[in-house]
């Protein structure tokens, strides 16, 4: 069950909307204005002939706050367009979504134009800007035009006469991406529009507005994380291959709570697979499930002895941590933070140790942002813990860019380690990558740290990554046609 996306969910706006309509004559229109009009709005016409043509008062009064303006003598066709812009569509649709709309006023309206922007929270100097549209104009593929006026810096990217394009522009020292989306392309969601069906028509919307960026931007830039981080929240159906999920990590120094946050995240798999019963506590609902310790304790090392008395002792003494919130600072986002929270574990002995675990169920649904194959396998070494670990860590963070410092992470290990064992370790990073590139979870670039400066490689090997390497995150689904 994936959880649909919403204009507030992702922060979109709604900044432009607008409706064809064949057929309005001079009483059908009369009533919609009368209707607009009721509801705060005053109504202007306008003709098309020509862009610097007026607009003329239909009905208005300084009372209402918002307009519709009604523009006739369209080219090639005989309808008319009824449009609200910026803060009268943001007020319109927010009306439409709160209120039961007689759409029969409309005419058997079909959406002309629908307008979102996105803009970021944290603000830039302007030279910070013009590097961002700089880089992306050496990466863009598509028809663009770059311009610094009175109200900022611009980037357009792709056709203005086409059905999609796109802004991306400084306001109030702060980038906002915008997307405009015409024509036929638009008016296929007319029908969910106008049947109010507003979660699958801002679900698609937002992909659509997401995937676009995403397809034709480069990812690189600090000032696209918050793409990233919405993108991964959409990716296509699971491979089976990546079972190992994880949300956005902290840095955890202790060896020790890395371990826990692992078999933590390998409970997770084993329990979904399990019978479960349901319980709800206040608003939460909870999945109960029932298991033998020693059956989760060979699901975990495959290899270990039956009736290992010590390592059943340690996973109860887990599970018991598990109701401490202990792991609830191992993960920077809060929503996750939430459904971690385990109330309540029990045991029992029926000749073997048995647990029962209440976990929120919605952890079962929840979009991971990331996935990997279980790279954990049984009773491995502490060094190459220490390794995959590092490996999933640094993966497992906002930029698209994962970059790995290798000095540093040999250089804080706990324990002093002889050439060998370093050289060990660079070639399990070495081995970690290409398992990483096996599955497509990156790209076929990689850059090496050389003196302190990046440098593009072809290949990684444990010579040229001693001080460390970068990798990019491939995200799959930009490649589908969408």
């Amino acid at each position: 069950m994936i959880k649909k996306l919403s204009f507030q969910s992702e922060g979109f706006i709604v900044d432009w909307l607008s409706f064809k309509i064949e057929s309005l004559n001079p009483l059908y229109q009369e009533r919609l204005v009368d209707y607009l009009f009721q509801i705060g709005f005053n109504s202007y016409i306008r003709s098309r002939k020509s862009k610097d043509s007026s607009k003329e008062i239909l009905r208005a009064h300084p009372t209402n706050s918002f307009e519709a303006v009604f523009l006739k003598d369209n080219p090639y066709w005989g309808g008319t367009i009824v449009e609200f812009s910026g803060e009268n569509a943001k007020q319109f649709y927010q009306w439409l979504k709160d209120n039961n709309v007689n759409w029969n006023l409309f005419r058997n309206p079909r959406l002309s134009r629908v307008d979102l922007y996105y803009s970021l929270e944290t603000p830039l100097t302007e030279e910070e800007a013009r590097l961002f549209f700089h880089a992306c104009q050496i990466n863009l593929k598509l028809n663009l035009g770059y311009q610094k006026n009175r109200r900022g810096q611009i980037l357009r990217i792709g056709r203005r006469s086409s059905d999609r394009f796109s802004r991306i522009y400084t306001r109030n020292d702060r980038l906002r991406f915008e997307h405009e989306m015409k024509g036929q392309f638009i008016e296929e969601y007319s029908n969910i529009f106008v049947s109010k069906s507003w979660e699958d028509f801002e679900d698609v919307l937002s992909q659509h507005f997401l995937h676009y960026f995403g397809k034709h931007l480069a990812m690189d830039s600090v000032h696209l994380n918050w793409l990233a981080v919405k993108l991964r929240s959409i990716r296509p159906e699971p491979v089976a291959n990546l079972i190992f999920k994880m949300d956005y990590i902290s840095s955890i120094a202790s060896i020790e709570d890395q371990k826990k946050v692992v078999q933590f995240l390998k409970f997770l798999v084993y329990a979904k697979d399990l019978d479960y019963v349901t319980q709800s506590l206040g608003s939460t609902r909870y999945r109960c499930v029932s298991f033998r310790v020693q059956d989760f304790l060979k699901f975990q090392e495959p290899t270990v002895q039956v009736g290992s008395q010590y390592k059943v002792q340690k996973l109860k003494k887990f599970f018991k941590e598990l109701q401490t919130d202990f792991l609830l600072s191992m993960f920077r986002d809060y929503t996750f933070q939430k459904l971690i929270s385990v109330p309540k574990v029990e045991f029992w002995k029926d000749y073997h140790w048995m647990v029962k675990v209440w976990i929120v169920d919605e952890l079962f649904y929840y979009n991971y942002p990331f996935a990997f194959p279980d790279m954990f396998h049984g009773n491995i070494s502490k060094t190459k813990f220490a390794v995959q670990f590092e490996i999933i860590r640094v993966f497992s963070s906002l930029g698209f860019e994962k970059r790995f410092d290798i000095h540093k992470f040999i250089h804080n290990y706990p324990s002093r380690l002889s050439n060998q064992t370093i050289r060990q370790m660079k070639e399990l990073f070495v081995e970690s990558v290409k398992v990483l590139q096996q599955n497509n979870l990156i790209q076929s670039r990689f850059k090496i740290i050389r003196e302190g400066n990046l440098e593009s490689v072809d290949v990684l090997t444990y010579q040229n990554i001693s001080e460390g390497f970068v990798l990019y995150e491939q995200l799959n689904f930009l490649d589908l046609e969408f």
